[in-house]
This record gives C-alpha cells, structure tokens and sequence, in this order.
C-alpha cells in the first residue's frame, strides 16, 4: 500500500479539531470512520481504494497541528496518486476552514484574524 501524508496547523485547541473533524468527517465523507484516542481514522471505497489516519498535536493552547496520512491501494487507474494527494490537500483546506470558523464563532471571536 503506498501513503501520502500531509500536515496543516490550525488556530483552534486539539480537542475542538478533533470534535469538529469527526462533524466534518461525517458530513464530507463516503465510508466509515472511528476514533482512536483523539486520532480520527476512516476507510473509503473508491477507485483508489483509500484508508486515512489523522493525528492531532497541541502546539499551545489554540493551536494544533494536524498530521493526515492516507494509504491508498491503486486499482490501475492513471492518476489515482494525483487523485488522492489532491483530495487529501483539499480535504485539509476545507478542514481548516470549518473548524476555524466554527470556533470563532463559538469563542465570540467573529472578527480574529486566523492564521
């Protein structure tokens, strides 16, 4: 199986990332997934034949890094490797973004400027 793996830091504290990827993940995704300590690991059933582990380091009290390693099976396919590393950065982008609002608004903090 080959991986990909990639890491994002994000301006919300680890147990806030880990809540909302499990919502975002439920929300986003084909496929099961289950929570491992505050890791958050899934399957999905596609061309590529996807498993994902993510991790969540505290870098300080609102920020943390998150580390997602994706191993995938290709079936053959040309550009299952691109197709997989760009759903993966995609994926991460729009994690940020969802969590770091969410928690903005949570916090009272509409107007922060987040990294």
């Amino acid at each position: 199986m080959a991986t990909i793996e990639h890491a994002i830091e994000i301006a919300v504290p680890p147990d806030v990332a880990a809540r909302d990827l499990r919502t975002f993940a439920y929300r986003t995704t084909i496929g099961q997934y289950r929570i491992v300590d505050r890791d958050v690991e899934w399957s999905a059933a596609d061309s590529c034949q996807t498993e994902s582990l993510v991790a969540f380091e505290s870098l300080g009290s609102e920020r943390t890094r998150l580390t997602m390693r994706v191993g995938y099976e290709p079936d053959g396919t040309p550009g299952c490797e691109p197709a997989v590393e760009a759903r993966a950065n995609d994926g991460l982008a729009d994690f940020k973004r969802f969590t770091e609002e969410r928690y903005r608004i949570a916090t009272g903090d509409a107007q922060a400027d987040v990294a």
